[in-house]
């Protein structure tokens, strides 16, 4: 079941292009039309969308871009002139700089008719994060990395404020909007769902939400927007822990059959948080 935010998809179209409110509750009113010119997507496989089926074609082999990833959703619903996905699976915060195998650095993208970016999600791969889970399988995790991912993943912050400097640099004209990571389990996680104790989920958890946090907290410092993708309405519904069909984000033991890879967006999770991304850009553009 797929929960829409307050403005769809097609309404985050109608008012970014024409500046028509297409819902009169919404409380929009005209002129508030925000043209896209050129959209460059930034990102590891959480905006990727590896596997997930169809995959974009003549992308580079490692990035396993879907073409239905958030990016791509919210490229066709603000009427994006040009969009440029980079986004890439397993890319870590120096791809954005450097190559990644056959993949160009990320920020080459970027160019002065630049409109709109999205960065992120990014930062997990730096930080360990998936590893980090896998190693949860054997019970204990929490107790046995104690600080050494938070650490991890607060190295990633300097970097990260670097990254917001460079993106702005190079594209000046740019509306800046940070992607954070979403909601993957509930407090105290599902045992029987997801085969991790309670307390290995709760940091788990707290991983996830601290990447997301760090992510939060940079975009507020350099003055872009920021979607938490952990407070849309329903996310609490749609964790791991949810039932086939349900999940916005997949399991350790991928149930969904659209190719999402465990511990990573569904194409279900792919429609919702496009919603979420649309709406930061049509509130920046209020």
């Amino acid at each position: 079941m797929r929960i829409q935010s307050a403005l769809p998809l097609l309404t985050v179209a109608t008012l970014l292009i024409t500046g028509t409110p297409a819902y009169a509750a919404s409380g929009i009113t005209t002129g508030q039309a925000h043209q896209v010119e050129k959209y460059v997507s930034l990102g590891d496989s959480a905006a990727a969308g590896p596997i997930i089926v169809p995959q974009q074609a003549g992308q580079p082999l490692p990035c396993l871009r879907t073409e239905r990833n958030f990016p791509t959703l919210v490229a066709d619903a603000v009427d994006a002139s040009a969009h440029v996905d980079v986004t890439c699976s397993s890319a870590e915060i120096d791809h954005l700089r450097e190559a990644q195998y056959d993949a160009p650095p990320q920020l080459d993208a970027l160019t002065a008719d630049t409109t709109l970016v999205t960065l992120g999600p990014i930062g997990a791969n730096d930080a360990g994060l998936v590893t980090s889970v896998l190693g949860c399988l054997v019970p204990g995790c929490a107790t046995r990395d104690g600080s050494k991912v938070h650490d991890a993943i607060e190295a990633t912050r300097p970097e990260l404020q670097a990254a917001l400097k460079e993106i702005k640099r190079r594209a000046p004209r740019a509306e800046l909007v940070v992607v954070g990571y979403g909601e993957y389990l509930p407090k105290g996680g599902c045992p029987l769902v997801q085969p991790l104790t309670r307390q290995d989920a709760d940091y788990v958890r707290g991983l996830t939400h601290h990447m997301s946090n760090v992510l939060r907290e940079v975009a507020d410092e350099a003055g872009a927007a920021f979607t938490d993708l952990r407070t849309i309405p329903g996310a609490a519904d749609h964790t791991a822990c949810a039932p086939a069909g349900q999940r916005w984000l997949e399991g350790l033991i991928p149930v969904s059959l659209d190719g999402a890879v465990p511990f990573h967006p569904t194409a279900l999770g792919m429609d919702a948080f496009a919603d979420a991304v649309g709406e930061t850009v049509l509130s920046r553009a209020r």
